[in-house]
């Protein structure tokens, strides 16, 4: 009797270790971007107190095969918790646009936001060279104001 419990519970804790295993997230992996003309971007965007939204943009292009970065940037607003809105950045169809035939782009856009809510920067980096096709880069961060 004693050995028909010990087995029951022996094959009860193998069960629940095999539904833990089954049931737990794996990691998901990732693959490497690799870029054709690209080697890296990035972009960090903040807001202070009095309503001024900063995004810090740079891109580093490959020394000799980068023939130019461009860069474009929208702002919406969160409308109703669901929705996006683009607003007013002062710009034609409130698209910022900067580019550079350097293979290294820095720049520093703001604008005043005219209420409080939740924000969100979209940043494109389109970027030509002689590595193959263009990279089209697209980055969103969102901020609260």
């Amino acid at each position: 009797m004693k050995t028909k419990i010990k087995r029951c519970a022996l094959f009860a804790l193998m069960l629940c270790i095999l539904a833990v295993g089954i049931f737990a997230p794996a990691k998901k992996a990732e693959a490497a971007v690799a870029f054709n003309n690209l080697l890296s971007e990035t972009v960090a965007c903040s807001v202070d107190s009095d309503g001024q939204l900063s995004a810090h943009m740079t891109a580093f292009g490959i020394k000799g095969t980068t023939t130019r970065i461009k860069v474009q940037l929208y702002v919406e607003k969160r409308i109703l918790g669901l929705l996006w809105s683009k607003i007013d950045i002062g710009c034609t169809d409130d698209i910022w646009e900067d580019s550079t035939t350097s293979c290294i782009y820095e720049n520093i856009f703001t604008t005043q936001l005219g209420s409080h809510g939740t924000y969100r920067v979209t940043v494109t980096f389109t970027v030509y060279g002689t590595g193959g096709a263009n990279d089209v880069i697209q980055e969103r961060r969102t901020v609260a104001y």
